[in-house]
């Protein structure tokens, strides 16, 4: 059985999660799997990860590979009918469908459209989700302000969604996830539809916020943000988990054959500029020689490439032998292309 973390720092909100163990652990699935249909393949497969208090995880994966399905699994929008998820040492099975409002306050979530409310301001945006848990006005009149700070919207509690761009508003939306101080911020495609500058003001919001004591886990495609912060990564791919790295870039790094390896299955490679033996040096010269027709004195005998050589290619060989030191530079160039 999993207990629960001991409280962060902050506001314990009536009917939210509980904390009343030392259980570091945020988010577990132990092994997750469900499909929205018999049909279909499965949105995850057998999935187990352990994400901790106050780590920051990205969700990597094509489209469908399973990362919103986590997400919303953590919010207890599903029941999975395979295996557990426990949400700070909290069954989510056990959770009541009328109590799914109350879990969920312990819970800041993010979303690619912003989901504002278009004829309510900035601070009413805002104040609605402390409003919603019983704040008292005191409290929100104090809290907004200095939120709207923390995401760099002070001065503009006054203006409609409409009136603000793309970034700002999801400036807001931040804002609204984090206003009751949840322990956990779950963002599904944050920077989905934002410029590259603009992504990465938001990305710096969520690093202040994750640097705060805040657990965040981010859903992205976006590969320049997973690879300037190098956090943890969990690639999803079909449902499966292929890939848990620390910090991590967004495509992991293409393995690099072991010398050993590469030497057994090929031979061994040789380095250039090296000393070698005067029969090895002999052996690599008439080699050379042998393809490019070039050749120390009479032979008695017929080389394979000379055998089968056109006779027109005998008579201009014959014709145009190659100087010394063409025969040297293509020698050289024969050798590079062997250690190729």
């Amino acid at each position: 059985m999993v207990s629960s973390p001991e409280p962060l720092p902050g506001r314990q909100l009536p009917g939210a999660i509980r904390w009343t163990g030392n259980e570091k652990v945020m988010i577990r699935f132990e092994n997750v799997s469900i499909a929205y249909d018999r049909k279909s393949q499965p949105a995850l497969d057998d999935v187990s990860i352990d994400i901790q208090r106050g780590e920051f995880v990205f969700l990597v994966g094509s489209s469908g590979s399973g990362k919103s399905t986590m997400l919303r699994l953590v919010l207890r929008e599903y029941k999975t009918p395979h295996g557990q998820i426990y949400v700070a040492g909290q069954n989510v099975a056990n959770v009541p469908s009328w109590r799914v409002p109350k879990f969920r306050r312990g819970i800041g979530v993010v979303f690619q459209d912003f989901r504002l409310i278009q004829t309510k301001t900035v601070f009413a945006n805002v104040a609605y989700a402390m409003q919603v848990v019983g704040t008292s006005r005191a409290a929100i009149r104090a809290e907004v302000p200095r939120v709207l700070e923390l995401v760099g919207l002070a001065g503009k509690g006054h203006r409609k969604p409409t009136e603000l761009s793309g970034g700002e508003q999801q400036r807001v939306a931040i804002a609204r996830a984090i206003v009751n101080q949840p322990a956990i911020l779950l963002a599904d495609e944050p920077t989905g539809n934002l410029d590259p500058i603009t992504s990465a003001g938001i990305m710096d919001i969520l690093e202040e916020i994750n640097q705060n004591g805040t657990t965040v886990v981010m859903a992205t495609h976006d590969d320049d943000i997973v690879d300037s912060m190098r956090k943890r990564v969990i690639e999803l791919r079909h449902g499966k988990v292929v890939r848990d790295e620390a910090m991590a870039q967004y495509t992991s790094l293409i393995p690099i054959v072991p010398a050993a390896s590469w030497q057994s299955a090929v031979g061994p490679a040789e380095k250039p500029n090296a000393e070698k033996p005067d029969a090895e040096l002999q052996t690599g010269r008439e080699r050379a020689d042998s393809v490019l027709g070039v050749s120390d004195g009479p032979s008695s005998e017929t080389t394979a490439e000379e055998e089968f050589m056109p006779q027109r290619l005998e008579r201009q060989r014959d014709r145009e032998p190659p100087l010394d030191g063409d025969a040297q530079t293509s020698t050289g160039n024969f050798m590079d292309e062997d250690q190729k």
